[in-house]
Protein backbone atom coordinates (compact mmCIF):
# COMPACT_ATOMS: atom_id res chain seq x y z
CA UNK A 1 0.00 0.00 0.00
CA UNK A 2 1.52 3.71 -0.83
CA UNK A 3 1.53 6.17 2.17
CA UNK A 4 0.99 9.58 0.87
CA UNK A 5 3.52 11.77 2.44
CA UNK A 6 2.85 15.67 1.91
CA UNK A 7 5.97 17.63 3.27
CA UNK A 8 5.22 20.66 4.32
CA UNK A 9 8.56 23.00 3.64
CA UNK A 10 9.54 26.51 3.53
CA UNK A 11 12.09 29.51 5.15
CA UNK A 12 12.54 29.79 8.72
CA UNK A 13 9.35 31.46 10.32
CA UNK A 14 7.17 30.38 7.52
CA UNK A 15 4.92 28.86 9.68
CA UNK A 16 5.27 24.95 8.70
CA UNK A 17 4.42 23.49 11.39
CA UNK A 18 1.13 25.71 12.39
CA UNK A 19 0.26 24.98 9.23
CA UNK A 20 0.45 21.29 9.52
CA UNK A 21 -0.92 21.17 12.55
CA UNK A 22 -4.22 22.97 11.29
CA UNK A 23 -3.96 20.34 8.17
CA UNK A 24 -4.22 17.55 10.91
CA UNK A 25 -7.43 19.41 12.27
CA UNK A 26 -8.81 19.70 8.86
CA UNK A 27 -7.76 15.88 8.06
CA UNK A 28 -9.54 15.19 11.47
CA UNK A 29 -12.81 16.89 11.25
CA UNK A 30 -13.22 14.93 7.72
CA UNK A 31 -12.11 11.77 9.29
CA UNK A 32 -9.53 11.43 7.48
CA UNK A 33 -6.70 8.82 8.75
CA UNK A 34 -3.20 10.54 8.85
CA UNK A 35 -0.14 11.19 11.17
CA UNK A 36 1.41 14.57 11.77
CA UNK A 37 5.35 14.86 12.54
CA UNK A 38 7.40 17.98 12.88
CA UNK A 39 10.90 15.94 11.72
CA UNK A 40 13.42 18.55 14.13
CA UNK A 41 11.56 17.32 17.38
CA UNK A 42 12.79 14.18 16.36
CA UNK A 43 16.33 15.42 16.61
CA UNK A 44 15.85 17.31 20.02
CA UNK A 45 17.91 15.61 22.25
CA UNK A 46 21.69 17.20 23.80
CA UNK A 47 24.21 15.79 22.30
CA UNK A 48 23.92 15.00 19.10
CA UNK A 49 26.00 12.00 18.17
CA UNK A 50 29.74 13.57 17.35
CA UNK A 51 28.89 12.41 13.87
CA UNK A 52 25.14 14.00 12.65
CA UNK A 53 25.97 17.73 13.83
CA UNK A 54 22.40 18.87 13.79
CA UNK A 55 20.92 15.53 14.23
CA UNK A 56 19.55 14.65 11.04
CA UNK A 57 20.14 10.96 10.82
CA UNK A 58 18.76 10.70 14.33
CA UNK A 59 15.53 12.56 13.18
CA UNK A 60 15.34 9.92 10.04
CA UNK A 61 15.87 6.64 12.01
CA UNK A 62 13.25 8.19 14.70
CA UNK A 63 10.77 9.00 11.78
CA UNK A 64 11.11 5.04 10.64
CA UNK A 65 10.05 4.04 13.93
CA UNK A 66 7.71 6.67 14.75
CA UNK A 67 6.13 6.18 11.38
CA UNK A 68 5.58 2.42 11.78
CA UNK A 69 3.93 2.65 15.20
CA UNK A 70 1.45 5.22 12.84
CA UNK A 71 0.69 2.96 10.48
CA UNK A 72 -0.37 0.44 13.09
CA UNK A 73 -2.92 2.54 14.21
CA UNK A 74 -3.78 2.77 10.71
CA UNK A 75 -2.61 5.88 9.43
CA UNK A 76 -2.08 5.78 5.53
CA UNK A 77 -1.32 9.71 5.18
CA UNK A 78 1.76 11.38 6.65
CA UNK A 79 2.16 15.31 7.15
CA UNK A 80 5.68 16.62 8.06
CA UNK A 81 6.93 19.94 8.70
CA UNK A 82 10.64 20.26 7.97
CA UNK A 83 12.47 22.94 5.99
CA UNK A 84 14.49 20.56 2.87
CA UNK A 85 17.15 22.05 0.89
CA UNK A 86 18.02 19.19 -1.52
CA UNK A 87 16.48 16.15 -3.50
CA UNK A 88 18.80 14.00 -1.51
CA UNK A 89 16.76 15.17 1.82
CA UNK A 90 13.76 14.07 0.19
CA UNK A 91 15.00 10.94 -0.74
CA UNK A 92 15.95 9.91 2.77
CA UNK A 93 12.52 10.90 4.29
CA UNK A 94 11.29 8.17 1.35
CA UNK A 95 13.69 5.76 2.62
CA UNK A 96 12.49 6.32 6.34
CA UNK A 97 8.86 5.54 5.10
CA UNK A 98 8.32 2.42 3.11
CA UNK A 99 6.15 2.68 -0.82
CA UNK A 100 5.81 6.95 -0.13
CA UNK A 101 4.54 9.11 -2.52
CA UNK A 102 5.63 12.41 -1.52
CA UNK A 103 4.30 15.73 -2.56
CA UNK A 104 6.04 19.13 -1.32
CA UNK A 105 4.09 21.96 -0.55
CA UNK A 106 6.11 25.20 0.10
CA UNK A 107 4.89 27.47 2.25
CA UNK A 108 5.37 31.06 1.18
CA UNK A 109 5.53 34.67 2.87
CA UNK A 110 7.29 37.83 2.08
CA UNK A 111 10.93 38.31 3.49
CA UNK A 112 9.55 41.15 5.42
CA UNK A 113 6.88 38.90 7.03
CA UNK A 114 9.47 36.65 8.20
CA UNK A 115 11.18 38.91 9.68
CA UNK A 116 9.03 40.37 11.72
CA UNK A 117 7.81 36.84 12.52
CA UNK A 118 11.58 36.35 13.74
CA UNK A 119 11.58 39.68 15.56
CA UNK A 120 8.71 38.97 17.87
CA UNK A 121 10.20 35.29 18.53
CA UNK A 122 13.97 35.65 18.81
CA UNK A 123 16.55 37.85 20.75
CA UNK A 124 20.25 38.84 20.75
CA UNK A 125 22.32 37.07 18.15
CA UNK A 126 20.10 34.08 17.52
CA UNK A 127 17.58 37.16 15.99
CA UNK A 128 20.56 38.21 13.65
CA UNK A 129 21.39 34.76 12.44
CA UNK A 130 17.63 33.79 11.56
CA UNK A 131 16.71 37.13 9.71
CA UNK A 132 20.14 36.06 7.70
CA UNK A 133 18.71 32.95 7.44
CA UNK A 134 15.86 33.29 6.25
CA UNK A 135 16.18 35.46 3.38
CA UNK A 136 18.94 33.43 1.90
CA UNK A 137 17.36 30.24 2.59
CA UNK A 138 13.96 32.10 1.06
CA UNK A 139 16.14 32.85 -2.08
CA UNK A 140 17.71 28.88 -2.53
CA UNK A 141 14.24 27.58 -1.77
CA UNK A 142 12.71 30.06 -4.60
CA UNK A 143 15.43 28.77 -7.00
CA UNK A 144 15.70 25.00 -5.79
CA UNK A 145 12.27 23.90 -7.77
CA UNK A 146 11.42 20.98 -5.13
CA UNK A 147 8.01 21.97 -4.21
CA UNK A 148 5.34 20.60 -6.57
CA UNK A 149 3.41 23.57 -5.45
CA UNK A 150 3.18 26.93 -3.03
CA UNK A 151 0.77 28.16 -0.97
CA UNK A 152 1.00 31.42 0.89
CA UNK A 153 0.92 31.95 4.56
CA UNK A 154 0.38 35.30 5.26
CA UNK A 155 -2.55 38.40 5.73
CA UNK A 156 -5.16 35.21 5.88
CA UNK A 157 -6.43 32.44 8.65
CA UNK A 158 -4.39 29.47 8.68
CA UNK A 159 -7.00 27.31 8.39
CA UNK A 160 -7.66 29.18 4.61
CA UNK A 161 -3.79 28.31 4.28
CA UNK A 162 -4.05 24.67 5.64
CA UNK A 163 -6.94 24.00 3.35
CA UNK A 164 -5.28 25.41 0.13
CA UNK A 165 -2.30 23.08 0.94
CA UNK A 166 -4.34 20.16 1.43
CA UNK A 167 -6.78 20.72 -1.52
CA UNK A 168 -3.58 21.05 -4.28
CA UNK A 169 -2.04 17.97 -2.97
CA UNK A 170 -5.47 16.16 -3.68
CA UNK A 171 -6.43 15.29 0.00
CA UNK A 172 -9.74 16.97 0.06
CA UNK A 173 -11.55 18.85 -2.26
CA UNK A 174 -12.72 21.64 -0.65
CA UNK A 175 -11.05 25.22 -1.08
CA UNK A 176 -10.67 27.90 1.53
CA UNK A 177 -13.46 30.12 1.49
CA UNK A 178 -11.44 33.33 -0.17
CA UNK A 179 -11.33 30.72 -3.18
CA UNK A 180 -14.99 29.94 -3.21
CA UNK A 181 -16.37 32.82 -3.41
CA UNK A 182 -14.28 33.23 -7.09
CA UNK A 183 -14.56 31.90 -10.28
CA UNK A 184 -15.47 27.66 -10.43
CA UNK A 185 -12.18 25.73 -10.36
CA UNK A 186 -12.15 22.24 -10.93
CA UNK A 187 -12.33 20.07 -7.83
CA UNK A 188 -8.82 18.15 -8.54
CA UNK A 189 -7.92 14.58 -7.89
CA UNK A 190 -10.70 13.07 -5.58
CA UNK A 191 -9.71 10.56 -3.33
CA UNK A 192 -11.13 8.35 -0.54
CA UNK A 193 -12.29 9.87 3.01
CA UNK A 194 -12.39 13.76 1.15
Amino acid sequence: MTVEVLLVTGPVEVGKTSVMLEASEVLQARDIHHAAVDLDALSWCYPHPADDRFGTRLALRNLAHVWREFASTGARRLLIARTVESEAQIESIRDAVPNSSIRTARITATAPTLHERLRRREQGSWLDAGLDRATVLGEQLDASGLDDFTVRNESRPIQDVAIEMLHHAGWIVTLPAADRAGPTLPSGPSTSGS
